[in-house]
């Protein structure tokens, strides 16, 4: 089954630290990323330091499917949680998710595909694969205010995670009255 950054994201942290990197996310406290095959940098601004939160796949991803496929990740934080993921590292796949939704062709660097898009690649992928970096620097960007996302220690009646259910209409709503 495929699975989206957002879905590791989610995967990897528990309700509390999910609901903690969901607050950094929405602050903007995820600096400037830096996409490398394999592998994701960048500084997250806590509440009182900043710590460098590095992101690495273990190369088992691929853009072939119907979704991308990120495959197994491993998080590396200089905060003192000793966790397998901290609240940083979580933020910053949340705001590599969002940034992959506007520039397809990162998902590609990240899983060492290079900047093309493969034949047989996600219809998302394949929709914006002809923005290039280059048609991308035409393009100015500005911070998004995120919307409050559902608590994810809310459960629907048989026991299910709520966030993972009313994602897609939560940002699909936002999309919808930023228009």
């Amino acid at each position: 089954m495929a699975r989206s950054i957002a879905d590791l994201a989610i995967e990897l942290g528990d309700p509390g630290r999910m609901m903690r990197a969901r607050k950094l996310h929405r602050a903007g406290s995820v600096g400037e990323i830096s996409v490398e095959p394999l592998r994701l940098l960048a500084p997250v601004f806590g509440e009182s330091d900043s710590y460098e939160t590095e992101i690495r796949s273990d190369g088992s991803g691929s853009l072939a499917g119907p979704a991308p496929e990120f495959g197994r990740i491993l998080c590396d934080c200089t905060c003192p949680d000793t966790g397998e993921s901290c609240k940083h590292s979580l933020a910053l796949l949340l705001t590599f998710a969002e940034e992959v939704e506007d520039q397809p062709q990162l998902a590609a660097r990240f899983l060492d595909e290079g900047e093309q898009v493969p034949d047989g690649a996600s219809p998302v992928i394949q929709q914006h694969a002809f923005l290039s970096n280059d048609r991308l620097a035409s393009f100015t960007l500005e911070p998004v205010t995120p919307l409050s996302a559902a608590s994810s220690t809310q459960l629907l009646f048989d026991g299910t995670d709520a966030w993972p259910v009313f994602h897609d209409a939560i940002e699909t709503i936002g999309r919808t009255s930023a228009e």
